[in-house]
Order: structure tokens, then C-alpha cells, then sequence
């Protein structure tokens, strides 16, 4: 049991029946809209589901739905090894947000078990609003010591924090001290033998005997020598030893410095490849959102990364997500301009103008927005086995009052819209005719008005 309550970094979380409140003053957040906290609605199984959220001008208060058979972490005495050991190997899932855009607190406060050993967190941060800032490995790692310590020997958690020094006789709190990855923590608590550690016993150092070894006195001439010797000695060995093994140890410290930079090359590598790794998954399972954040912090995307990320911008399929998707690649301008023109807004059209691109696809859609309808009917003619370029072309031919050239394509594409459109036009040239008899109009609309019914169906 951890008794007790230990400040958090950033806000407080309090416990009132069956809901859970995060308070957090507005002035330690980045929140602009309160939109942006609508983030929390996504479900997550490691999370308590979100409830809802008020801000006034001083606080953001979010709450959360405790689920009945989840207790604090601090409140409840876990004797039984086993459960501890689940507990613990639970509580190092939350590994799994690192690299994404969400974070959490690791403080037995947020931290919820059930009788299995089950593990769920209450709060759960955005990184770009709400502290934390983004997990890394080694915070993540820092912060979780003091709460797996205090699980496995039942102290309090402001006693494990401070614990942090590798001169305790347990060896099990050494080794957590010295951990410094998630793989080693979660070794550590799975090990079969961590209940069976014994503390260390410093060893002592053997009495001396009582009785004094004699003493012989030596001729003086005899230490004389023996000093000069030493001094010889000194000066032949010693002396070339030292220079050496000042220069081995200049060139060891150029080597430790190579193989640190190695390392953290290495880490930065292992950290990019986790993320991605937390990128692909999400665009797996349809997370466009999350799998676009994750891939948008990652500096040197490879081209199968970028490929996946063009993609998830033209799933996400908003006008913003689309234009960085044209931005990124020509060969998915066609794409992009089918999903701005789905989107039919003022502002997609906008970006479809913006789009610079010699493709006929693209060029007859920035033609027919600019109401270019001749260009439209010449673009057509370079791509005429596409249905859309032809449908342009028919609604073109309409504007240009060509009702002939309209059927003909409404005809050809089955589009009644089309064929009826033609005949309205040639309806209105009729009336517009002065050469013609007022009967003769009558009769000619009579038919006009006739297959149109028939059209229609």
C-alpha cells in the first residue's frame, strides 16, 4: 500500500465516488480552443474512458469514469508476489505511448489495479495541450522506479523516490536503481527468483592476531641501498609507465567519446524505430490521425514512410491533411483533387487551384472551377476515356448552350441530370426563337417536355 498523497507535477487529481477529476491551472497548458481536448474522447483500454471537460478562465477540469473493480494503487495492500509481479508487468505497457502524441502521469494517484492485477491509468495527456510533455524512454524509466518499489516493498512512495542510490543491502532496489531501459525493468520483475534475493551483508575484515610478529632491526647501510634501488627502479620503469599510460588513457577517453556518440546515434535510431513502429499499427487499424502525428515527428522518413503517410493525409481527407499530401508528392495529385472535390467547399476549391501539376485529371478540374468551359472541352478530348473528364465536358456543352454535344455524352455516360439538362437548353433556344410561330414553339416543347417525362421515368 502506498499511503499517503504526493504532489504532482502539473495539477491534481482527486477521487470523488466513481469519477475522477484532473484539475490542471490553464496557465501551465497550451489549450487555445477547447476543441482541442475532444482528443480524449478516443477510447483506449489502458485508460479509464473519458466523461467530459469544463474550462473557465483559471482551471481545466476533465473527468473520468472510474470502473467499479478498479482501486487506487495506492489504497489497496498487494501481499500476494504473484499479483505484484502482474502489476508491475501491466504497469510497463504504458511503454507503448511513447512516440505517440498522447502522454500520461506516472504517479500511484493515476494509477488504478483490480484483483487480477489488471492495470489502468485515470488521466491521460495530449502532448501538444496538457503537461506531460512528450515520454521519452529514460523519463518514462526515471518515473516508474520509485512506483515499482514501493509495490514490491511495500513502502511509501515519497521514500522510494528518494531511494535512487546503489548502497541499499537489497538487492532488488539496486537493480532497479540500475536499470536503465524498459526491457530491463520488466526482466527484473518478471525474474522467478526476485523473491528469493537476499540482502547483501558487508563482509568484515578478519581480526588481527593478538600476538605482534617480531621485529628485526635492519643495518642501516642495508636500508640505504634498499632505498636507492627503489628510486632506480622508479625512475626506469615507473616513470615511462606513467607516460604511457597517460597517453593509453587520452586515447581510451577519445574512444569512450566515439562509443557514446555511437550510442546515442543508436538510441535515437531505436527511439524512431519504436515510434514507427506505433505509426504503422495505428494506420493498421484506421487511426489515420494518430499514425499522421507519430510520422510527423520522425525526422528522416524513408520511402515507404512517406508513401504510408501521403496516405494516411488522403484518408484523413480534410482540406488540410490533402494539401500537405500534394505538397509531398505528384504522383497522388489525382487523388488528392478527387478528395478536395468531395469535399466541395469554397476552400478545397481554392486548394485545387494551388495544386501545380501538368496532369490533364488536374488541369480539367482547375479549368472547370475558373469556369474555363472551352479549355474544358479540349482538356476532355486528351483523356476522353475518363468519365469525369466527360461528364465536365457534357455540363461545359450545356453551359455553352451545345445541347447536341451534351446529349450525345449524357447519352453516353447514362446520365439522365445530362439528357435533360440538353433538352432544357434547346427548350430555351426555342422560345428564344423569333422565326418561329407561336404554334409551332407549342408543338415543338410539347415534345421536348414529352421525353423529358419519358426520361425521368
Amino acid at each position: 500500500m502506498m499511503e499517503g498523497h504526493y504532489a504532482l507535477r502539473h495539477g491534481t487529481i482527486k477521487e470523488n465516488d466513481d469519477v475522477i477529476v484532473y484539475e490542471i491551472p490553464k496557465a501551465q497548458t497550451d489549450l487555445v480552443e477547447t476543441e482541442q481536448l475532444d482528443e480524449l474522447r478516443r477510447k483506449d483500454s489502458f485508460f479509464f474512458d473519458f466523461w467530459r471537460y469544463t474550462v473557465d478562465e483559471k482551471y481545466i477540469h476533465i473527468y473520468y469514469k472510474r470502473e467499479k473493480n478498479y482501486k487506487s494503487l495506492k489504497s489497496i495492500p498487494v501481499s500476494n508476489n504473484g499479483l505484484k509481479q502482474k502489476i508491475a508487468t501491466n504497469l510497463l505497457i504504458v511503454e507503448k505511448l511513447i512516440g505517440t502524441q498522447y502522454t500520461t502521469i506516472i504517479h500511484p494517484d493515476n494509477i488504478y489495479v483490480n484483483e487480477k492485477g489488471d492495470v489502468k491509468f485515470a488521466h491521460r495527456g495530449i502532448r501538444s495541450v496538457l503537461p506531460t510533455e512528450e515520454l521519452t524512454s529514460p523519463q518514462l524509466v526515471k518515473e516508474l522506479k520509485p512506483i515499482l518499489k514501493s509495490l514490491f516493498m511495500a513502502s511509501n512512495f515519497a521514500d522510494a523516490e528518494k531511494n535512487d542510490k546503489n548502497n541499499s543491502r537489497d538487492i532488488f532496489i539496486n537493480e532497479i536503481n540500475s536499470a536503465a531501459t524498459i526491457k530491463q525493468l520488466r526482466e527484473i520483475v518478471n525474474n522467478p527468483n526476485l523473491f528469493h534475493h537476499k540482502t547483501t551483508v558487508p563482509t568484515q575484515k578478519p581480526k588481527q592476531s593478538e600476538n605482534p610478529k617480531r621485529k628485526y632491526l635492519l643495518p642501516a647501510g642495508f636500508l640505504i641501498g634498499v632505498a636507492l634501488g627503489m628510486i632506480l627502479l622508479y625512475m626506469i620503469k615507473v616513470v615511462p609507465l606513467t607516460e604511457a599510460s597517460t597517453e593509453a588513457t587520452g586515447q581510451q577517453n577519445e574512444k569512450q567519446e566515439v562509443l557514446t556518440n555511437e550510442n546515442k546515434e543508436l538510441q535515437s535510431m531505436l527511439d524512431d524505430n519504436r515510434k514507427m513502429m506505433h505509426a504503422y499499427r495505428s494506420a493498421v487499424i484506421g487511426d489515420s490521425e494518430e499514425a499522421i502525428s507519430i510520422f510527423e515527428d520522425v525526422e528522416n522518413l524513408d520511402e515507404s514512410a512517406k508513401r504510408t503517410l501521403i496516405e494516411q493525409y488522403i484518408n484523413l481527407n480534410t482540406v488540410e491533411s490533402l494539401k500537405k499530401a500534394g505538397k509531398m508528392s505528384e504522383a497522388y495529385h489525382v487523388k488528392v483533387v478527387e478528395g478536395l472535390r468531395g469535399i466541395n467547399s469554397e476552400e478545397a476549391g481554392q486548394a485545387i487551384l494551388q495544386i501545380s501539376s501538368d496532369d490533364p485529371v488536374v488541369k480539367i478540374e482547375q479549368a472547370w472551377i475558373n469556369g474555363e468551359h472551352k479549355n474544358v472541352i479540349e482538356l476532355s478530348k486528351g483523356i476522353a476515356e475518363n468519365n469525369r473528364a466527360k461528364f465536365l465536358a457534357a455540363k461545359s456543352y450545356i453551359e455553352l448552350d451545345n445541347h447536341q454535344e451534351a446529349m450525345k455524352l449524357g447519352k453516353e455516360l447514362e446520365n439522365k441530370d445530362i439528357q435533360v439538362a440538353s433538352l432544357e437548353v434547346q427548350k430555351n433556344k426555342i422560345n428564344a426563337n423569333d422565326d418561329m410561330e407561336d404554334d409551332e414553339k407549342e408543338e415543338a416543347i410539347k415534345k421536348l417536355d414529352e421525353e423529358i417525362k419519358n426520361i425521368k421515368g
